[in-house]
């Protein structure tokens, strides 16, 4: 374990999670195979193995420079505001406690959307508040915090924004 959390750069002990991210595609088993020819059967694992002796690295598919520059890009296929986005940061595996997390995230977004909801810089004044507020938000993997924040915050106050709009329009 002390060797893992060298490479990645947080402490680890036996109930901490990884993500998929510090593994090479090749090193993570997520079938099972069995016989040979045409009996031969695969079966999808529910959750992907590791192989024996797989060391971590640090291969990441985004670059952080500083906590105030962090890619905005999806890793998936770049497109935001797809309507299965914030199930699949939930199911990545960053979060040590996803459900948790997210609530808290989601809770204070609301509570920053709704007190600058109509002001004409509502993304830049969410943003600034929101940060002042979140401070202990606990993750595993602390490398892909700033990515998980940040993909979260801008779907969240994207899909508000144009919530916000619809709704005053109709007024």
């Amino acid at each position: 374990m002390s060797v893992w959390g060298n490479i990645i750069g947080c402490p680890l002990n036996r109930n901490s999670r990884v993500c998929a991210n510090h593994f090479k595609p090749s090193d993570i088993t997520s079938t099972w195979e069995s016989g040979n020819g045409s009996s031969q059967i695969w079966i999808c694992l529910r959750k992907p193995q590791l192989k024996p002796g797989v060391i971590p690295i640090n291969n990441l598919s985004y670059k952080v420079n500083d906590i105030n520059q962090v890619s905005l890009g999806n890793s998936i296929d770049g497109n935001l505001g797809m309507e299965s986005e914030l199930v699949n940061l939930k199911s990545k595996g960053f979060f040590s406690h996803p459900s948790g997390n997210l609530y808290k995230i989601l809770k204070i977004l609301e509570t920053c959307f709704c007190k600058h909801a109509s002001a004409g810089d509502v993304f830049e004044n969410t943003y600034n508040e929101f940060f002042f507020r979140v401070t202990s938000l606990t993750f595993s993997c602390s490398i892909h915090k700033y990515e998980m924040i940040t993909d979260i915050f801008t779907i969240y106050i994207t899909m508000r924004m144009r919530q916000f709009t619809y709704i005053e329009n109709q007024k």
